[in-house]
Formats: structure tokens, sequence, C-alpha cells
């Protein structure tokens, strides 16, 4: 990449995809070796999921594209953030949800449809997520050291306090209903 890689992802057994500052998308073929270029036109990108046959890239420009997998073609182009998408994620079957710098968390569908919508609970930008049991999303933002909890299945909301620092990055820790959390001191 022609500046930092930002993000990586297996998308079928033999195929690594990478995205980063420089807009492209690399999908490097294991078996082979063989590489292929793809201009994701994002202004830089952020994050990347697959999503059944569809492949889902968000960037700096708060755009969601959604590409036909394994031609990469161009499907869609969603918008609903008024600011740059840190993270997508898997949510079921054809859903996914985004979180952005405009504060706001949202869940798509890769095929035709209206998002739903959640504020951050402090109103800051949200940082990254992660799923991290069922159906419940774990948000957190570079500027609160709250984590906010919401299940997508109840629409309710919830809040895990902190008195550490800012936290800004989360993962999920599989088969368990932990996370482990980043904060933007390093720890």
């Amino acid at each position: 990449h022609g500046g930092a890689t930002r993000v990586v992802c297996f998308v079928d057994e033999f195929t690594l995809c990478s995205g980063g500052d420089d807009d492209k998308l690399i999908l490097l073929n294991m078996s082979d070796h063989s590489t292929r270029t793809i201009d994701a036109t994002h202004e830089g990108m952020t994050d990347m999921v697959l999503i059944g046959d569809s492949f889902v890239t968000v960037g700096s420009d708060g755009e969601i594209h959604l590409w036909s997998y394994p031609l990469m073609n161009t499907e869609n182009i969603l918008r609903g953030h008024e600011d740059l998408i840190w993270a997508v994620d898997v949510l079921e079957g054809d859903r996914f949800v985004t979180a952005s710098q405009d504060g706001s968390v949202r869940w798509w569908s890769a095929r035709p449809s209206i998002p739903t919508t959640y504020e951050s609970h402090s109103q800051m930008p949200a940082s990254d997520m992660a799923f991290v049991w069922n159906d419940v999303l774990a948000v957190v933002s570079e500027f609160d050291t709250d984590m906010q909890l919401i299940d997508v299945q109840e629409n309710t909301q919830s809040v895990i306090r902190s008195d550490g620092a800012e936290l800004s990055s989360i993962l999920h820790i599989p088969n368990t209903s932990l996370a482990v959390t980043g904060d933007i001191n390093g720890e």
C-alpha cells in the first residue's frame, strides 16, 4: 500500500484482502501469490467485512461501499453517516453495523434498506465496536472512558463505567462473553 494499511481480513480460505490510506483494496491469493488491486474511492479505507456474497468497505468519506464477491464489482454505495466511519461488523444474515466519528451506530442490510440508528450515549464519536455476545454490541469512543452496550434485538442500551483512560479499541474474545479494550495511553 502507498500509505498505512488500516485493515486486513480473509475473504475465503485462500484470499487475504487489505485496505488502507491509499484507497486501494489489494486481494492476495495465497495459493498462487497473485494480487489484484482495486480502487475503492473512499478517501482512505478504515475497515472491511465479508457478508455472504457481498464485501463491505467503509472509510474517511463516511460512505459504505458494497462489492460483489469474488468479482469485486460495485453493487451499491450507502450513505447515512456524517463523518468518517471507523468500524463495520457482521450482525446476522445480510445485516451489518457501522460506527462513525459522528457519534452514531447504524445497522444496515447488504440488500437495499433504511438503516437503524443509535446515538452513542455520550454523543462522542464511536471509535470501535464489537459484538460481545448474542445480539449485544459494545461501542467505545476515544473521547470517553465508558463502554456502551446496545442490545440490537431488545433495542436497549446500558453503560459500563470506567475510571481509566479514554477507550480507543475493543475486541471480543471468541467463545466467551468477554472483551478486551485498549485506551489512548496504549494500555
